[in-house]
């Protein structure tokens, strides 16, 4: 059978409301069991990654379209990195890692695909048996979205209405800030969100609109993986539900049937200490 593209991948997709597909063989238990044993790491863990150019490269996979707005650098995990460890969770690095990164040098307690031997089957099942898993919207994430996994989406981008559809059920959203050279400020939530840019082009399709792209900070990475630990301990705030109410509300605008499926039926929450820090962009 063919299926027309459009209804493959809509710009809005509402699969992720259904319950994963996929039915792991009977002795997968018995299969993790063993990795973490093998690699001394504790049932207790998290997923991390960062997306970059090193993997096109490596392969020398040709992509002419520009996604370099969405990379940002795997040091930036440096403080939520010390406060997992000292929760005594287990670190590892999804992904394929490179020599060059210098990841273990800085990091010695993360566990990457260096230290498995780039085992994709292993890759595969850490993903998806994390406790959550720290992810850019790059193809990584896919795989824990497949499985319904909580995930902190950290640097998004776009911040629209479509690309959040295809965000798992439960995630906390972390979105880059966007600065507009020509009017001398950061965009709104709600200008951010009526951004429909292509991501197939050549060149970069922000700095074409005098627009500039602004990644996280380490101390914003860290509040949001603070937040998902206490939303994990149904510790959720006040302020949370309340700044995201309003988050919700102050982009709607004829939309309010998509917006509905996002917080209801995805229960999808933006990084309450991001709103709570960046209110003047209401």
């Amino acid at each position: 059978m063919i299926i027309n593209w459009n209804k493959f991948q809509p710009k809005f997709s509402l699969h992720l409301k259904n319950e994963s597909r996929i039915i792991f063989p009977y002795n997968t238990k018995k299969k993790l069991e063993k990795i973490l044993n093998k690699y001394q790491i504790n049932k207790e863990f998290v997923g991390l990654h960062s997306r970059n150019e090193l993997y096109l490269k490596r392969n020398m996979i040709h992509d002419n379209n520009f996604h370099d707005f969405r990379n940002f650098d795997f040091n930036d995990y440096k403080l939520a990195i010390k406060y997992l460890d000292n929760k005594n969770i287990s670190l590892i690095k999804l992904g394929e890692t490179f020599v060059e990164e210098n990841i273990n040098s800085t990091n010695p307690k993360i566990f990457t695909s260096l230290d498995f031997e780039s085992n994709q089957e292993i890759d595969y099942l850490l993903n998806t048996h994390a406790k959550y898993n720290v992810i850019g919207n790059s193809g990584v994430s896919g795989i824990s979205s497949i499985h319904r996994k909580k995930i902190i989406y950290i640097n998004l981008i776009p911040l629209n209405l479509n690309n959040l559809s295809y965000c798992s059920p439960g995630s906390l959203i972390l979105p880059k800030k966007i600065f507009n050279k020509q009017k001398g400020r950061f965009l709104t939530f709600k200008e951010n969100t009526e951004i429909e840019l292509s991501i197939h082009q050549e060149i970069d399709p922000y700095k074409k609109y005098d627009l500039s792209v602004v990644n996280n900070s380490p101390k914003e990475i860290l509040d949001t993986i603070i937040e998902m630990e206490e939303k994990l301990l149904d510790n959720s705030s006040d302020d949370s539900i309340g700044l995201n109410d309003l988050f919700w509300k102050n982009i709607t605008d004829n939309n309010q049937k998509k917006i509905s499926y996002l917080k209801n039926d995805l229960k999808l929450f933006i990084s309450t200490s991001f709103l709570k820090n960046n209110q003047n962009l209401f």
